[in-house]
């Protein structure tokens, strides 16, 4: 799809879209503003070593970080919201509880965030510290033992550091000693004797004293560790819930995604849609689809009142630019034709089953042929439609039904006075006593359009639907070339794909196409009682008969050569 489809795709859904946001955004404005008001609050829990640890351990904050995790999880179990519930008045049910409670989690800093919502801000308190004091008592900080024990380390701590500190005391004491008693000259062998026995006692208190120190340290290190290994599984309220704030609904920006969401599937149905449908809404469709040349494409004009011909562009607005088009048209058809006379067209469409745009495009081309010094007879052989008999006032007139009837052929041509050298046929009264055998019957459409054709340079016959109707691929099959015809959005790829190989088959010469953008300036009532009444059900019997056009022309020509024969051996 182009760019100028999708445009033109945007500019005929415009007031769609324009209606979809409307509608979207009011719905979600009259929703949320009738929603009661939402409350939040939120704890914050600390999780593994505590702020007031001397020596943090890199891998027990590590192990802090992954523990939050497995506290969030906890907070959807059932056993959870169980217990959160019972600390409750009144209670709430367990669907209701969990959805107000939400989670957020850092890993980093180690701190588990509780978030709580709800429509009452005291029950939304009541959860938030319910929930935290839940947690706080599912993990070994329960009953503060942690702190207790932390108390006692901490005991002991001061206890061990005061026996080091008397140790390394008696220990300098007994090095002076010692430090004296190598100082002191002795002049007998008894005092030497004796000073070294108190030398080796003090170094013996000396050996004692040190264990004792290495003892107390070993032990101060055990404590240390102790305390630290205490706050890796550990949970301590940080910041508890204590007061409950109106949540911002942000209406405006919620509206304004309600619209734009409305727009989006808008946008999605609208491009699904076009991409089912088949529609031919651009002239090049038809050239893309089928390979066949455009004629021409009628310009938009101004709608067209009045009666007769007045609903005719080329005749009502004739310097328009639709009226152009129409010439243009004929500029390429006479320039195709070249120096033959008596040219037959057939006009026929591949939109709707009413047909009203042939008998448009027929009559437009037939003043235009006119002015432009030919002599044109425009035949009107729609038999279940016969706009253009209804347009001329010739719906008690003897026509083209009536000249298939008569044997042979005559012509009853009516003189349009207001173009000179347009003549006129209408469709007829033959079929309130005739048969649909007439109608459809492709010698005798032959032998009418050899009498009518010699009476005029131009012969343009409007057609019904060749897409709805047979007995148009039985006159196309006799006629110089065929006209299809199109309007805006109402022929569909499919169809006309059927048509154009109907017409290859057959062996017919395809003119081209025309595409018209403008609606249809026929708006006649449905009262056919006067002139097609039997019209109307051939129409059906050949759609019946539709799917076998081919062979029935084969049988045809059969029959044909068989009573040629015969004549001949008759003879």
């Amino acid at each position: 799809m182009d760019l100028s489809k999708i445009l033109n795709l945007l500019y005929r859904y415009l007031w769609l879209f324009v209606l979809t946001i409307l509608v979207a955004s009011f719905t979600a404005f009259f929703v949320l503003n009738n929603q009661p008001p939402l409350y939040k609050t939120s704890t914050r829990l600390l999780v593994g070593a505590s702020l007031d640890s001397p020596s943090p351990d890199v891998n027990a904050l590590k192990i802090g970080g992954q523990l939050i995790m497995t506290y969030s999880d906890v907070l959807g179990s059932n056993s959870f919201l169980e217990t959160v519930n019972n600390k409750l008045d009144p209670k709430l049910d367990a669907n209701t509880l969990n959805d107000m409670i939400s989670t957020k989690e850092n890993t980093e800093t180690r701190i588990l965030t509780i978030n709580v919502h709800g429509p009452d801000p005291k029950q939304v308190l009541a959860v938030a510290n319910a929930a935290a004091q839940t947690l706080i008592e599912m993990s070994p900080s329960k009953d503060n033992t942690t702190a207790l024990l932390r108390t006692q380390m901490t005991d002991q701590s001061h206890l061990m550091e005061q026996i080091i500190s008397k140790n390394q005391t008696t220990i300098q004491q007994l090095e002076t000693e010692l430090n004296d008693l190598k100082n002191i000259k002795a002049q007998s062998p008894e005092a030497v004797k004796a000073n070294l026995d108190q030398q080796n006692l003090i170094i013996k208190q000396l050996s004692d004293e040190h264990n004792h120190l290495s003892d107390a340290l070993r032990t101060l290190a055990t404590i240390y560790q102790v305390m630290l290994a205490t706050d890796t599984n550990q949970l301590e309220i940080i910041s508890p819930a204590e007061a409950a704030v109106a949540v911002d609904q942000n209406l405006l920006l919620r509206v304004a995604m309600a619209g734009a969401s409305g727009l989006a599937l808008t946008l999605i149905i609208i491009f699904t849609a076009e991409y089912l449908d088949d529609r031919i809404r651009f002239p090049g469709d038809f050239t893309r689809v089928a390979g066949v040349s455009m004629l021409n494409v009628i310009d938009r004009h101004d709608h067209l009142k009045g009666s007769g011909l007045e609903r005719l562009v080329t005749f009502a607005q004739p310097e328009s630019r639709a009226a152009n088009s129409y010439r243009e048209v004929v500029a390429k058809l006479l320039f195709s034709v070249g120096k033959a006379t008596h040219y037959t067209f057939l006009l026929s469409s591949v939109g709707p089953q009413a047909g009203d745009d042939t008998a448009t495009a027929a009559g437009n081309l037939a003043v235009a042929f006119a002015k432009a010094g030919n002599r044109v007879i425009l035949i009107d052989a729609q038999f279940h439609n016969p706009v253009l008999t209804k347009m001329f006032n010739a719906v008690n007139e003897e026509g083209l039904a009536d000249v298939v009837a008569t044997n042979p052929p005559k012509s009853n041509l009516i003189a349009v006075e207001e173009v000179s050298g347009l003549s006129f046929l209408p469709v007829g009264l033959a079929p309130e006593k005739g048969s649909d055998a007439m109608i459809l019957n492709s010698t005798k459409i032959a032998k009418v359009v050899e009498v009518i054709r010699k009476e005029a340079d131009i012969v343009l016959i409007s057609g019904s639907p060749v897409s709805w109707f047979a007995e148009s691929l039985s006159m196309a099959s006799r006629v110089n070339a065929l006209i299809l015809v199109a309007r805006y959005g109402e022929a569909r790829s499919k169809i006309f794909n059927r048509v154009v190989e109907n017409l290859r088959v057959m062996n017919i010469h395809l003119a081209g196409v025309m595409f018209d953008y403008n609606p249809s300036p026929f708006t006649f009532k449905n009262d056919h009682s006067k002139v097609s009444t039997l019209a109307r059900l051939a129409s059906k019997v050949a759609i019946w008969k539709k799917m076998a056009i081919w062979k029935n022309f084969k049988i045809s020509g059969r029959i044909e050569k068989s009573n040629t024969s015969q004549q001949t051996t008759k003879s």
